[in-house]
């Protein structure tokens, strides 16, 4: 009997609760959508002004210059070895190769350190844009009924396909260029 009456209990709460539940899910469960916030930062109008500035500057333009120069440098040995290939010995040759090689260490370098201060500008805009972001975001993500959003790294798998439907990247980007054109005001 006391079977009987669980059976019967849980049936009821069945029938009483399942649609409603189905009912909160239909309106918490929503689309899906991927957002890459490194593109979305770095994209805006901001990030783009500061990298200008950024150009500008007499260090960097004379750190530019610097990889420019062993670039072309390291070009000219290399277009030297092909042409003089069948008359240098191996000596000289080997000379040569481990110059091209010291020069793409060189190049590399310089390069990187260039990358750095690239990134030290974007990533300054990133931490000061964040508040007002994470705002951008949780506005679309109510507009849009997104019920899963995931970030997209193209070096991490956390997505391994998305449709660029589902990619609300460009939309943060926008507004994040509308917000903080009205907060710089």
């Amino acid at each position: 009997m006391n079977k009987l009456i669980s059976y019967c209990a849980i049936i009821l709460l069945s029938v009483s609760v399942l649609p409603a539940l189905a009912q909160s899910n239909k309106k918490t469960a929503g689309k899906i959508a991927v957002i890459n916030l490194e593109r979305a930062v770095f994209s805006t109008d901001e990030a783009k002004e500061r990298l200008k500035k950024l150009n500008a500057r007499t260090s960097y333009k004379r750190q530019k210059r610097k990889v420019e120069s062993l670039q072309k440098e390291g070009r000219k040995l290399s277009e030297n070895l092909r042409k003089d290939e069948d008359v240098l010995g191996s000596d000289e040759r080997r000379d040569i190769v481990k110059q091209i090689s010291i020069l793409r260490e060189d190049i590399e370098h310089e390069g990187k350190k260039l990358k750095q201060l690239q990134l030290e500008v974007l990533e300054g805009l990133r931490d000061e844009m964040g508040p007002l972001l994470e705002d951008i975001i949780q506005e679309i993500i109510d507009e849009q009924e997104i019920g899963l959003l995931l970030r997209d790294l193209a070096q991490l798998p956390y997505v391994f396909y998305a449709d660029n439907y589902y990619d609300i990247t460009a939309k943060v980007t926008i507004e994040l260029n509308k917000e903080y054109t009205k907060l710089a005001k």
